[in-house]
């Protein structure tokens, strides 16, 4: 009877946990409307939406329903679409076209090293438990986040260059 009752505890209290982390209100993108520009460093960018995905994956109780809370991901592609733009604008026809190309060959091998980060993926997580899931995403979202914070640096870099030397760069 101990036994049984500490079960149905142990699993009101899982259920609990679960109910209250469906009902967090996430953020979506949105909810973070400053900019890596909007800081004095990439740290103060990065310590602006961290301590919220922490909060969130505080309050959703692990497994599956802090998923939603790993936008990092997301934030940092943003920053690379802005990083791109400005760019972009600051160069010639020519920049233009090699920035293009060169943003596309990015994007291939970006897409190529995800494919071998899922294979590398299921050999760490084989099991797709609740817990499982949500590492193996807290994992894929660090790993994303390193290559498309390096190349939003590599763009912004360019785009300070050329603000700095107070260049125009040509056709």
């Amino acid at each position: 009877m101990i036994i049984k009752t500490v079960i149905l505890s142990g699993l009101f209290l899982c259920l609990s946990c679960q109910a209250f982390g469906v009902a967090y209100n996430y953020k979506s993108l949105s909810d973070y409307p400053r900019t890596l520009d909007n800081f004095q460093s990439v740290e103060e960018f990065e310590a602006s939406y961290r301590d919220s995905i922490q909060d969130c994956l505080d309050h959703t109780y692990g497994g599956t329903g802090g998923i939603p809370c790993l936008i990092a991901t997301d934030i940092w592609d943003r920053e690379l679409n802005i990083q791109y733009n400005k760019l972009y604008f600051m160069l010639g026809n020519e920049g233009r076209r090699q920035l293009k190309q060169s943003q596309q060959s990015w994007i291939k091998m970006r897409n190529e090293t995800y494919k071998v980060q899922s294979l590398v993926m299921d050999g760490v997580y084989p099991s797709m438990g609740t817990e499982s899931a949500l590492m193996r995403a807290g994992e894929v979202d660090n790993l994303a986040v390193a290559m498309i914070k390096q190349r939003t640096l590599l763009l912004r870099e360019l785009s300070e260059l050329i603000k700095n030397k107070r260049l125009i760069i040509g056709n």
